[in-house]
């Protein structure tokens, strides 16, 4: 089964400057075929020393050799390029030419052959003369290939030509597997277009002792000629990356600037094509001059040897049977056509598609930069070759591997890619019946799982070619704990396996690739699954997406509910805040994410709600610990999700110890590494995330969607009690701190908090007896909190409440109705407010002195903040007349002026918070 592989490149040193400081870049294709041949007729072989008399065409470099017992069936030919020669490009300044001195023992039975043209000729004329020389290569190569077997396909832009032509050379263009590019400019680079990198090469070659050979006029028909064919080159390249299909190809990148340039000729973006199975390689201590020419077998010879060794196929073995798999149990064999198929000259593998689900998304986001490094550890790295895709519930993974699925079938060279549902022993079981039912084209009837797991993972360790194998939804390691899931794991020299997993356990299997929320265009491009058509629709669009936290499930049920309703996108948000719960579960009846229920075999429709019960339900411990830890996790859920602090329940359980905390209590002391179990259960569940480095004190948060759902699933009642309870964990962490004390992120995250309950309390406790209207010293600690933030507004919608409620409830000269009255007048005050802060505090102070008398410290104090909003009325006279009043009480009464609460601030009437 012939088989054929090339390495090519654009530019190349001048043909008769040999010298280190020529520019170059190179091209070596080879043909690769895997049958012993006899009888080949072989061109005339170059001399090994001497003067090389051929300069033009296919010229080969070593005679063939007799086959041996690991023998290389394969033809390399090297291309130069711009300015370049057969011989002298790839010869180095001790005489040595590697292609023909080094590579054909190092690859015993490969032929080697160099082609030469007219570079300089060529590349100054229209692009048409550089295809007709293309042309005229593959008319060599194929008249160099009178067998079979010797139809190989070589060169760069041959395979350009062939692919497009195929009528016309279809033996090559179906035979390439593998191209290296030496120092080729494929784009611009971001100092210079392609052209700018073409002509900085050119300029050299013609120049000093050149000129007595090219006139000025071809130098400058060079560098224009050059330039006017960007545009085409650019084409030409373009098309090449989208048809390299399983060509197997490596570009090796200049290291060093050569003398005279600041920058290399060809950088690290210039000289990387982009294509799906393309490796980058850096040629160390070699600029653009040096990195065609090898004069020892040392690291950058070994660089290219192993690239072509790499690029050639093995020979495609036949699946072993089951007769050999299963020890004479069975003497029927695989059906050998589900794997190959063709002529008995070229047979090519047919990509295998096994138990792979067909629910791929109608309109999937196509997630470049993760696609990119799974391709990357999948397919430029040794072995074992296994990545894992880790993110929460409704982030993608599964529609990720999906698309990673469809490209190696169509682009990357996979023979096989099989699917196993790894959310259970059982979906594990069934799959690996379908796999092995498929592989042995039905014929497997084993209901022994562990013979057919035996029978499927022998299959694959056997054959030639790449396969994949997906592990997907491997949540729940807990179900395997009789069974590592390694045991599942099929191995192989050609295989690659792929996990997707919410546990985060899941990246000790392998190279960890985190699925996250989507980038702001993802998820308006889901979300819309179009454009935005203005700036209202793209602002409208990032809102719910920030509401949403970019999770991929959660976008595409809103924009079907948007969709289904014909909602304008600005009405979303306040949908959702109504009716949270109906679009959390809301899908359509046509829905792509689909996932099987509970070992039974039923398949069910995955929704926000539906996908998060799922991690829920792997919470360990008895019921007890279960309802405990649900009960902290849904507790929490009542607070801010951005940030919350372990400190907020360690106050909690010294304050009140509720039984439900005894989870985080030992000997019945508060216990924080209990704390830090459960939370790292939990976030192992993808349920909550902790930083990525914790501080002394524990700290974790909540997605926005996870919030919304974990208060959800309760009931009214049930969520009534977890509003009321976490406003008393609230304020037992406020008054278990020292304001003064508290860093800035500290006082951000309790405001934060406070926003939470006082949001609870309008949505969820309005009228009851639970709610702030009826919890006065809750009220006052938040209104205290906000006055010292700064929030006035906030702290006087807190304190009116509390006012209210007190003159209501305790009659209007009750002491701590009258508290309630100076706190609001120093709010009043601290806004600019002087006329209300004036009859509040003459209010209060009448009922100081009524009931302490003149020169009672409370009632000087209120003598002071009454005196500082005269001063704001700009009544002087009388703040003045008050101010000495209040100083000459506080000295008979050796008192300090301070107030009592100084240390959260100080100022006019703070005193009374």
């Amino acid at each position: 089964m012939p088989n054929s592989f090339s390495i090519r490149g654009l530019l190349g040193k001048n043909r008769d400057r040999p010298d280190d400081n020529s520019h170059e870049s190179e091209t070596v294709a080879s043909a690769v075929d895997h049958e012993p041949k006899s009888g080949t007729q072989t061109p005339n072989v170059a001399p090994q020393k001497g003067p090389e008399l051929d300069k033009y065409g296919l010229i080969l470099l070593n005679k063939s050799t007799e086959p041996l017992a690991r023998t290389y069936n394969v033809d390399v030919v090297a291309v130069h390029g711009l300015g370049g020669s057969a011989y002298e490009t790839w010869t180095h300044h001790n005489g040595t030419l590697w292609l023909r001195d080094f590579l054909p023992g190092d690859l015993p039975g490969a032929r080697v052959f160099t082609y030469g043209y007219n570079s300089t000729y060529v590349f100054s004329r229209e692009t048409s003369i550089l295809r007709d020389y293309a042309r005229t290569l593959l008319e060599d190569l194929r008249s160099e290939r009178t067998l079979p077997e010797e139809k190989v396909r070589p060169l760069i832009f041959a395979l350009i030509i062939a692919r497009n032509e195929s009528g016309l050379y279809p033996e090559i263009n179906a035979l390439v597997s593998g191209i290296l590019f030496l120092g080729t400019p494929h784009q611009g680079s971001p100092s210079a277009t392609y052209a700018t990198i073409l002509s900085r090469i050119a300029k050299p070659l013609v120049s000093g002792s050149q000129m007595s050979r090219l006139t000025g006029s071809i130098r400058t028909e060079l560098v224009q000629g050059l330039r006017a064919n960007e545009k085409e080159s650019l084409r030409i390249d373009q098309d090449f990356r989208v048809q390299t299909g399983t060509v197997r190809i490596a570009s090796f990148i200049e290291q060093k600037c050569m003398s005279g340039l600041t920058e290399r000729v060809v950088d690290d973006k210039s000289g990387f094509m982009g294509a799906p199975t393309e490796r980058f390689v850096p040629m160390s201590d070699c600029d653009h001059s040096e990195i065609c020419k090898h004069g020892d077998r040392k690291s950058n010879y070994k660089k290219l040897l192993g690239a072509i060794k790499d690029c050639i196929p093995p020979s495609q073995p036949s699946p072993p049977s089951l007769e050999a798999t299963m020890d004479g149990k069975s003497t029927t064999q695989i059906n050998k056509s589900s794997l190959t198929t063709g002529s008995d000259q070229c047979t090519a593998p047919i990509p295998l598609q096994i138990n792979v689900p067909q629910e791929r998304v109608f309109h999937y986001i196509n997630r470049q930069a993760l696609l990119a490094d799974m391709k990357d550890r999948l397919l430029n790295y040794p072995s074992p070759r296994t990545v894992a895709l880790h993110g929460m519930g409704g982030s993608g993974k599964t529609q990720l591997a999906l698309e990673f699925c469809r490209q190696a079938e169509q682009s990357l060279g996979f023979m096989a890619v099989i699917w196993i549902d790894a959310s259970s022993l059982v979906s594990v079981s069934q799959s690996y019946g379908i796999i092995a039912r498929q592989l042995s084209g039905d014929q497997w009837e084993s209901t022994d799982s562990a013979a057919t797991i035996s029978f499927v993972q022998n299959t694959l360790r056997n054959w030639g070619q790449r396969w994949l194998v997906v592990l997907d939804s491997y949540d729940n390691p807990k179900a395997f704990q009789n069974q590592n899931i390694r045991y599942y794991v099929p191995s192989g020299n050609n295989g690659h396996i792929l996990f997707t997993s919410r546990h985060a356990d899941s990246a000790r299997l392998g190279y960890p690739i985190i699925v996250s929320e989507l980038t702001e265009d993802e998820s308006l491009n889901l979300l819309l699954q179009r454009l935005p058509s203005n700036d209202e629709e793209c602002m409208r669009g990032r809102e719910i997406a920030m509401t949403l936290g970019y999770l991929a499930l959660a976008l595409d049920q809103a924009g079907a509910y948007i969709r289904a309703r014909n909602l304008q996108l600005g009405d979303f948000i306040s949908h959702y805040q109504r009716r949270k719960e109906v679009i959390l579960k809301e899908i359509p009846e046509e829905w792509e994410y689909r996932r099987v229920i509970k070992d039974m075999g039923m398949e069910t429709a995955l929704s926000i709600f539906t996908t998060w019960e799922l991690s829920f339900e792997q919470i360990s411990g008895n019921g007890e610990e279960k309802e405990r830890k649900d009960h902290f996790l849904t507790l929490s859920s009542f607070l801010n999700n951005s940030m919350i602090s372990g400190r907020c329940f360690q106050s909690h359980f010294q304050s009140e110890e509720p039984e439900w905390m005894g989870i985080f209590s030992t000997n019945c002391g508060w216990d924080g590494d209990k704390l830090g179990d459960v939370l790292a259960e939990l976030q192992k569940l993808s349920l909550l995330q902790m930083p990525y480095r914790q501080t002394g004190e524990l700290r974790f948060s909540l997605h926005p969607v996870v919030y919304d759902w974990l208060r959800l699933r309760k009931s009214n009642a049930l969520q009534q009690q977890f509003a009321a309870e976490s406003i008393t964990v609230l304020t037992n962490y406020i008054d278990d701190v020292d304001y003064d004390d508290l860093s800035f992120e500290r006082k951000k995250e309790i405001t934060l908090h406070i926003d939470a309950c006082v949001r609870n309390d309008g949505e969820v406790l309005k009228g009851l007896d639970t709610s702030l209207d009826y919890r006065p010293e809750p009220a006052r600690y938040f209104a205290r909190f906000y006055f010292h933030q700064g929030l006035y507004d906030e702290a006087q919608k807190l304190l009116e409440r509390a006012l209210a409620r007190d003159e209501k409830v305790l009659g209007p000269e009750h002491p701590l109705t009258l508290v309630a009255v100076q706190n609001l007048a120093v709010v009043y005050s601290n806004k600019g407010w002087y006329n209300k802060a004036k009859i509040l505090h003459e209010r209060g102070l009448a009922w100081s002195e009524k009931e302490f008398g003149p020169v009672h410290r409370d009632t000087l104090v209120t003598v002071r903040d009454l005196a500082a909003v005269y001063k704001g009325l700009g009544q002087y006279d009388k703040a003045e007349e008050l101010s000495k009043r209040a100083l000459a009480g506080f000295e008979k009464n050796s008192r300090s002026a301070a107030p009592r609460h100084a240390k959260n601030g100080g100022g006019p009437g703070e005193s009374l918070f």
